[in-house]
């Protein structure tokens, strides 16, 4: 290895070992004010846990906070994950977040509420902190709909204190300015459209549900008429999996439930074997929203045949509520053709 390559490498490690020490000091300092300052705290119970918290060893597999300054943190954590597999899960969405280099405090701050250091009495990250990563980073997050969520608000965080994490790296960005160039953008929308569902976890991922979608495809009520109401529009209706979710593009996994279709050839019908469904740019967000949700979920799907493109109008999670079971029965004997928007039940009820 060349001696200019060994010098670099050397000096990432030295400064990654530094940023640890200097938080690992830090952590220690805060932890000796504890015992004549833990009134503080005392009504500030937003964050607090009833539960009595254990150490254990930050795994492997927990990526986001590789490399921190310490190896044992208090579980449940301070966002209310109350095993590891669900920690190493969620975090795997703020992955992305970490990738665009927006702020050079955004590893402390993630990991002081996904892991936090396993000390007697809790350590909060100060609000300092948190308004400096999201004045950092929130500008590209809204650039692609993601806003700052509320689960992070930094009004929950205690101001500056000798016993809260504040930021090392000052209230800029990670060059000490906004930096929220087109490259960065353009890393953020790749990163956020090549997330994968993972199919082997079954849990639901708090940062992304709290991601508001204002689609109307993918945010209408799941009541009967609303359902008969597009029913009556589409020109398919089916029960689906989802095998891919990308930007724009959902793939169905083979399509076994089908209640209505268009008039189309043998070959246009084909494609609802295993849709390939293409979301209006003004539906974007419900990629996010179905990656949301568990990899096996059921959706009542119906949509539209726009030109050679499958579209999609109506996505609503299957469950077993009583509206959708009615609803079901009468996608068997509805009349559309009396179909009347001022009342979208009276198809179903004129041959009731």
């Amino acid at each position: 290895m060349p001696a200019g390559e060994n010098r670099r490498n050397c000096s990432f490690k030295m400064r990654d070992r530094s940023v640890g020490q200097i938080l690992f000091i830090k952590l220690l300092m805060i932890s000796t004010h504890f015992g004549m300052s833990y009134s503080y705290f005392a009504d500030w119970s937003v964050l607090a846990r009833d539960r009595t918290p254990s150490c254990v060893n930050i795994p492997k597999n927990l990526s986001l906070c590789h490399k921190i300054g310490y190896t044992r943190m208090r579980l449940p954590n301070l966002l209310e994950h109350d095993t590891m597999q669900e920690v190493s899960h969620q975090a795997k969405s703020w992955l992305p977040l970490l990738s665009i280099h927006c702020h050079p405090d955004t590893k402390l701050f993630l990991c002081s509420l996904f892991a936090p250091v396993c000390l007697e009495r809790t350590i909060y990250p100060c609000r300092s902190l948190c308004l400096a990563v999201k004045r950092g980073c929130e500008k590209t997050m809204k650039s692609y709909g993601f806003p700052w969520p509320s689960m992070l608000d930094c009004q929950k965080f205690p101001l500056d204190n000798d016993m809260c994490i504040a930021a090392m790296n000052g209230n800029g960005s990670a060059n000490g300015k906004e930096n929220h160039s087109e490259l960065h953008k353009q890393e953020y929308k790749e990163i956020v459209r090549d997330i994968v569902v993972d199919e082997e976890k079954e849990t639901k991922d708090p940062f992304m549900e709290s991601i508001p979608c204002s689609s109307q495809t993918c945010n209408q009520e799941a009541s009967f008429n609303n359902i008969i109401n597009n029913f009556c529009k589409a020109d398919f209706v089916m029960k689906i999996k989802f095998k891919k979710v990308k930007h724009r593009l959902l793939t169905g996994r083979k399509v076994k439930n089908v209640y209505k279709t268009w008039r189309g050839t043998p070959g246009e019908l084909r494609k609802l074997r295993k849709p390939k469904l293409k979301l209006r740019p003004e539906d974007s967000c419900c990629s996010v929203w179905v990656k949301a949700r568990r990899k096996r979920q059921n959706y009542l799907l119906m949509g539209s045949k726009v030109g050679e493109e499958l579209v999609p109008s109506l996505i609503l999670p299957w469950t077993k509520d009583r509206v959708l079971k009615r609803a079901r029965r009468a996608f068997k004997q509805i009349d559309c053709s009396s179909y009347s928007k001022s009342n979208p039940n009276n198809a179903y009820e004129s041959k009731s």
